[in-house]
């Protein structure tokens, strides 16, 4: 649901002529999805970001059920890209901006999906901002910011469910002209390399987060009710 509303606002959005500011838009359907979803499935809405908690371990995320948030998140995607194409005949493509090239978009992409996903793991999973409320507030300004500062250079995607809705849905608008998907590899390769690299940094700066659990994890959870009258996991 998340993605769907996502990916259905930044086409609407950017497709509106009207619409002078499509990333506020976009970062305020992204903070209100997150406070709808955070606590049904960690709202995560983003393959990059269901990457790098699963990268994290903690018994956060297994691998099998960030396969499955992913395949999701896709599916999401190209719903709200299709539903968006209700409206516009020509909802166009994410790529790299007019003058600049390849390297460039990547490069932003990567960075940017790499700040995302850190905030995400630093403000979602970790035990000193556990049950904090300002977490869809900071995930959306964190979207919008850098959809209002770089995306002229790379599109502004992070998010290969973002890109690969819209790429595809443009696909199909345009009668299956192959070069209409030049530009899509950009949109997974750059986010995920962000999110690995947030998750490895997260490893190496929250020591802390990893007492008790050890270094391996089989994404396995044990729930018991503890003297302090809340549910905390353990392993097996």
């Amino acid at each position: 649901i998340g993605t769907f509303f996502l990916v259905a606002t930044i086409v609407l959005a950017s497709s509106n002529p009207q619409n002078l500011v499509p990333p506020i838009s976009i970062g305020f359907v992204l903070m209100v999805a997150v406070f709808l979803g955070g606590h049904i499935s960690g709202a995560h809405y983003n393959p990059a970001v269901s990457f790098g908690v699963a990268l994290t371990r903690r018994n956060k995320l297994s691998v099998g059920h960030a396969i499955g948030y992913i395949v999701v998140q896709i599916a999401g995607g190209f719903t709200g890209a299709a539903f968006a194409a209700l409206y516009y005949p020509d909802i166009g493509v994410p790529g790299p901006g007019i003058g600049f090239e390849i390297y460039q978009a990547f490069l932003i992409e990567t960075l940017w999906t790499f700040l995302l996903v850190s905030v995400v793991l630093n403000v979602t999973t970790t035990k000193s901002q556990a049950n904090n409320s300002f977490f869809g507030l900071a995930i959306g300004l964190t979207v919008a910011t850098g959809a209002l500062t770089v995306g002229n250079i790379s599109g502004g995607v992070f998010n290969p469910a973002v890109g690969t809705g819209i790429t595809l849905m443009g696909f199909i608008q345009q009668q299956y002209k192959v070069t209409v998907l030049k530009s899509l590899w950009i949109y997974w390769a750059a986010p995920m390399l962000g999110g690995l690299v947030a998750a490895g940094l997260f490893r190496v700066s929250n020591s802390s987060e990893y007492d008790g659990y050890g270094d391996l994890d089989d994404g396995t959870i044990n729930y018991k009710w503890d003297s302090k009258k809340e549910f905390r996991d353990i392993r097996h």
